[in-house]
């Protein structure tokens, strides 16, 4: 009996057309059909989705009940209301009641991108987050924390991956305030990369002996 398997969508890094799409769709509904059951994390990574793509494969992602995704570097080159539309279309089809992993790495996400996704950060199973080289400033962090915070998930991340952004002093701050809500149960973090200066650095580690004063580290 199949515990788990990762369906990845095949070929090079490209700009994936309207007919492209159609190949990997039938690339992965085959994959599908070698297998007893569903797979439980998607993998998009590495290809730039144009709109027309991204709507060809969102029913058969709809249909899928993966704990994990992988988005990372899904938009590269796309002007931004196409490359937000496509976020938009992957992001809506998710279940989000199921989903654990996040992972939306190396997508130029701005404060639109970043609220087309907002949903899946505010799923109950969520456990594992990571947001490397988005170009996140502080008031995206801010948002992000509101969200996180505002679901009470942050006690149940084990891993949350932030670095390579400009989030700043504010931002910086403003995970800490995550860090303050997260427990023993976060065991991977990585935020290095993010011009969080004196003052932001100052936060964090009062955040962090706030942490071990209650025993989450």
């Amino acid at each position: 009996m199949e515990t788990g398997w990762t369906l990845v969508a095949p070929g090079k890094r490209e700009v994936i057309t309207e007919e492209l799409g159609k190949e990997i769709l039938e690339f992965l509904e085959s994959e599908i059909k070698k297998h007893d059951q569903g797979p439980t994390k998607l993998v998009l990574a590495g290809k730039s989705y144009t709109k027309e793509a991204a709507a060809i494969l969102a029913p058969l992602i709809k249909g899928l009940s993966c704990k994990s995704i992988d988005y990372s570097d899904i938009i590269a080159s796309r002007p931004t209301d196409e490359g937000l539309e496509v976020l938009r279309l992957l992001s809506e089809c998710l279940d989000i009641s199921i989903l654990e992993e996040v992972n939306l790495s190396e997508n130029a996400l701005g404060v639109r991108g970043l609220e087309i996704c907002l949903p899946l950060f505010k799923g109950k199973a969520l456990r594992s987050i990571s947001l490397c080289d988005n170009g996140l400033s502080e008031s995206d962090l801010i948002l992000l924390e509101e969200t996180l915070v505002g679901a009470g998930l942050c006690g149940q991340l084990s891993k949350i991956h932030i670095f390579n952004n400009m989030i700043g002093p504010g931002g910086a701050a403003a995970f800490g305030r995550i860090l303050d809500s997260c427990s023993e149960a976060l065991v991977d973090l990585r935020y290095a990369g993010t011009r969080a200066g004196p003052k932001g650095s100052l936060a964090l580690a009062q955040s962090f002996k706030s942490m071990g004063e209650r025993g989450a580290l």
